[in-house]
């Protein structure tokens, strides 16, 4: 196995940490009631789904850029590729949470506007970090 592709297959592993993490947050959320006595716990949930999402996107690009031989994909390349596939997943779900009526809130233009942010915000976040792991090359001892 080359170093690209345990790269690459480390970052599946953090789409499943991060799957996991979300998952308690959402399931912990809807059996305690926390999205109603805590409304910054949404912000959270949204985050951490922005940053799923990041590495879930970046491993698609470059898993499909291995396979289809576009070897040496920039960063900007996976960072557009990502924004959008986050702005995209992140309004698919909010259409979804409008359409089944999931929403509490008085307010459904400012929160899912915040949705979004913290989406992006949480998917940029885990870009840095792919960013400094992936592309950057590391500084060996001598």
């Amino acid at each position: 196995m080359n170093p690209e592709t345990k790269k690459t297959s480390l970052l599946l592993w953090w789409s499943l940490l991060f799957t996991v993490l979300m998952a308690f947050f959402h399931f912990s959320a809807g059996k305690y009631s926390l999205y109603w006595a805590f409304p910054w716990f949404d912000m959270l949930v949204h985050f951490t789904g922005g940053l799923w999402l990041g590495v879930i996107s970046a491993y698609l690009y470059l898993s499909w850029s291995r396979i289809t031989g576009r070897a040496g994909s920039s960063l900007g390349e996976v960072f557009v590729f990502c924004l959008f596939f986050t702005l995209i997943i992140g309004v698919v779900w909010e259409v979804f949470e409008y359409i089944n009526d999931i929403t509490y809130t008085t307010n459904y233009v400012t929160d899912t506007m915040s949705d979004l942010f913290l989406d992006v915000i949480g998917a940029f976040c885990s870009l840095y970090f792919i960013g400094r792991f992936y592309f950057l090359p590391r500084h060996e001892k001598v």
